[in-house]
């Protein structure tokens, strides 16, 4: 149709004045061009061009978003600045770290990390969360300090965070929150699961020594789904130290210490697990 004679550039300029329930030809166009330019390298850098032109807009916010979705299929490391301005914005910050998501470079990690103290409310959140999914060991002092300040979402965000980080740095940022501050219950089991992730992350790299110091303390003091999983992760580090527990909790009274154990009998290899 009409569509099939529309250039990327007129398109591009429909679209900052589009609405979402408006006519969807212009949106398909730039869809379809999008996918299909995978293998043209020209027609991709003028597609970014013009979806980055219309995030620097003032363009609406439906535009703005739909921009965005193109750039997550192919967004390249010279997006991250104009996509770190979105960082702030309440409205458009998901958007940008969705886009953001896809693209593998450290340069990433230092565009969140800037925006980190600049940023508020849902925004803030979304940071801290990539943050931590990245795995973004720059990112551990300053969640660090998040943990410890007054506002209950961001500290249990960044507690969070710090535990799929996971290094033994992040474990010892973990360690100063109950120096610092008296943890409400909510936080408390938060802090219980990131130190489990420390365990686990640590695990997987080789390191028994520290997870084993803290799955023993879980399995002592923390609450019966912690318990249970540090009961796994016991049985990942050493079997043999885990079989008499697991034994002990085949008719425990709580569900999930039961369920764990009847879970781990069946999996622990050796004869002295079937015996």
């Amino acid at each position: 149709g009409s569509a099939g004679a529309i250039t990327v550039d007129e398109a591009i300029e429909k679209l900052k004045t589009h609405r979402f329930g408006q006519n969807d030809d212009v949106l398909n166009f730039l869809y379809e061009s999008a996918i299909g330019s995978h293998s043209d390298p020209a027609l991709r850098k003028k597609l970014n061009d013009g979806f980055t032109r219309v995030l620097e807009s003032d363009a609406a916010y439906d535009a703005k978003q739909f921009a965005c979705r193109q750039l997550a299929l192919t967004a390249t490391v010279e997006h991250i600045p104009i996509l770190g301005k979105h960082l702030t914005d309440e409205k458009m910050s998901h958007m940008a770290l969705y886009v953001l998501r896809h693209i593998d470079s450290p340069e990433v990690d230092k565009v969140l990390l800037a925006n980190l103290e600049k940023a508020a409310g849902r925004a803030k959140l979304g940071i801290i969360n990539l943050l931590g999914t990245r795995r973004c060991e720059a990112a551990v002092r300053p969640l660090g300090v998040l943990m410890l300040g007054s506002d209950q979402q961001v500290s249990i965000a960044a507690i969070e965070a710090i535990g799929r980080i996971g290094t033994n740095d992040a474990y010892s940022q973990l360690s100063i929150y109950d120096v610092s501050k008296e943890p409400s219950k909510i936080e408390a089991l938060a802090l219980e699961r990131a130190h489990l992730n420390c365990a686990d992350r640590l695990l997987e790299s080789g390191d028994t020594r520290t997870p084993l110091k803290i799955y023993d303390y879980a399995l002592e003091a923390y609450s019966p789904t912690n318990r249970a999983a540090a009961l796994k992760g016991l049985a990942q580090a050493d079997p043999q130290k885990a079989i008499p527990l697991i034994t002990d909790w085949l008719d425990h009274s709580d569900r999930p210490l039961r369920q764990m154990a009847v879970r781990l009998a069946q999996e622990i290899p050796g004869q002295k697990a079937t015996e």
